[in-house]
């Protein structure tokens, strides 16, 4: 009896074993089968921090401004500025009433000296890449695919991006951006021309469900 109990126990444990170690190298095929995808992140750390919104007619010339300080490391830079370079004969009140678009604002920049350039659309990564590696961010310019005459245009700071790429598929990549009216968000490629920018404000006003398209860029802020 005790060598048949001895032999059940036997037959067990190397049952036992057999399952253990089929399970095991299952999980080593399974694992040895998947590839990690390469996950590449560029990013300015400062702008991605809570941002103070403010309500403003002027997201362009504020957007512009705010990066040319940051590339300067100075405070001293202001919207009026700019947008005195634009309406030369405009009184200061004058001056809070109005905006300027990329194309003007790119001209105040190259009068100081920047050799900043306009890209239609979106940049090419790899040169997305220099800018934000070198710690400079770029201007994204917006149009709303609707009527929103409260911010038709818009320009927003982008200030990182992460692709990630599995094997034998295209690469996946968010655009990371900060905006004067609507805080930090992020872009979804493949949704450049239908950018929710006003979640928050559609959920109260119907008049601000419109999605906006990214125009052009602004790029370049070096001497």
């Amino acid at each position: 009896m005790k060598i048949q109990k001895w032999a059940n126990n036997f037959f067990v444990l190397c049952v036992f074993i057999l399952g253990t170690s089929t399970i095991i190298m299952h999980n080593e095929v399974a694992e040895a089968d998947f590839v990690p995808p390469e996950i590449e992140t560029v990013m300015i750390p400062e702008y991605n921090q809570p941002l103070k919104q403010v309500f403003t007619l002027q997201p362009t010339p504020l957007s512009v401004v705010n990066v040319l300080n940051f590339v300067e490391g100075s405070t001293t830079r202001q919207a009026s500025q700019l947008l005195k370079y634009v309406y030369p004969k405009y009184s200061d009140a004058q001056l809070k009433s109005v905006t300027a678009n990329l194309e003007q604002s790119n001209s105040f920049l190259n009068s100081q000296g920047y050799k900043t350039k306009i890209n239609p659309g979106q940049l090419d990564m790899s040169l997305l890449k220099e800018e934000l590696s070198n710690r400079r961010p770029v201007i994204a310019y917006l149009s709303a695919n609707g009527d929103y005459w409260i911010e038709q245009e818009s320009s927003i700071i982008i200030y990182g991006y992460q692709k990630v790429t599995f094997p034998g598929r295209p690469s996946q990549v968010v655009y990371m951006y900060q905006s004067v009216n609507h805080g930090n968000g992020a872009i979804y490629g493949g949704n450049e021309n239908t950018i929710p920018l006003l979640i928050k404000e559609s959920q109260i006003d119907p008049s601000a469900n419109v999605t906006y398209s990214w125009i052009s860029t602004l790029y370049g802020f070096t001497k």
